[in-house]
């Protein structure tokens, strides 16, 4: 799924790409970033405001990962 939304490995995603990936599987219609991308924006920010309610994440990393942009790029082509 990375490399159709980011056009690059797993091991090379940023903290917030990676927490951007993880909102779609919940439901991946309504969270599909080319359809909805706010949609899956707003459950990003979810997920690590409960990461850090759970004490897995810092405010201070989370209020750095919700202001990262998230830049998707379908620039190569991926045969699934």
């Amino acid at each position: 799924m990375n490399a159709i939304y980011f056009s690059k490995p797993t091991g090379e995603l940023s903290n917030a790409e990676l927490a951007f990936l993880a909102s779609i599987p919940k439901n991946p219609e309504y969270y599909n970033p080319l359809k909805h991308f706010d949609a899956t924006k707003e459950r990003q920010e979810r997920l690590l405001k409960q990461m850090v309610a759970e004490g897995d994440l810092e405010q201070a990393e989370y209020e750095k990962l919700i202001k990262s942009t998230i830049k998707l790029d379908l620039s190569s082509p991926v045969d699934l």
